[in-house]
């Protein structure tokens, strides 16, 4: 299996790929299938949290929250500061959760309210001369600053 289809709920530990769910028995050390309620058919790399909730982000149309005493994937309607956007907790600085979505004059960086669930505009980051498409997943911290490294790309993030 993937390492980005395992996820955690802080207390368990899960392995997500569409329609193989399963939850991790630490004793054991095996996978044993699990069965969630309500939208059942998503990959782990789709979970993120915001540090209290856990919610799944599989497309525009299918955002969901956990309710995990049920194991229920519950809907979830963002409220979005602009037009809406396939949101998804795209990276943190340990403190805000920011999204990024591609805009015609560069990327559009969002950062999530989290008493009032809206994605409010922060920046456009002009990247016209990166190299390779932009992934979150390349945004790094030396503790002081921002980084962003991607093979050639290297810069380093204001906000």
């Amino acid at each position: 299996f993937a390492g980005n289809s395992v996820w955690t709920d802080g207390q368990k530990t899960y392995y997500s790929y569409y329609d193989e769910q399963y939850v991790l028995n630490k004793e054991t050390s095996t996978w044993e299938e699990k069965v969630w309620n309500g939208f059942t058919d998503f990959q782990g790399s789709y979970v993120w949290t915001d540090g209290q909730n856990i919610y799944c982000s599989a497309s525009e149309d299918n955002q969901y929250v956990l309710n995990i005493k049920t194991s229920t994937w519950e809907e979830k309607v963002w409220v979005f500061e602009k037009d809406s956007f396939y949101v998804k907790g795209d990276w943190t600085d340990g403190q805000d959760i920011f999204s990024f979505r591609n805009a015609i004059n560069g990327i559009e960086c969002y950062v999530l309210e989290k008493q009032t669930y809206t994605w409010k505009f922060l920046l456009t980051l002009n990247l016209e001369n990166i190299d390779y498409a932009f992934s979150p997943v390349c945004i790094w911290s030396d503790g002081t600053n921002y980084f962003y490294s991607q093979l050639s790309d290297q810069f380093i993030l204001k906000f």
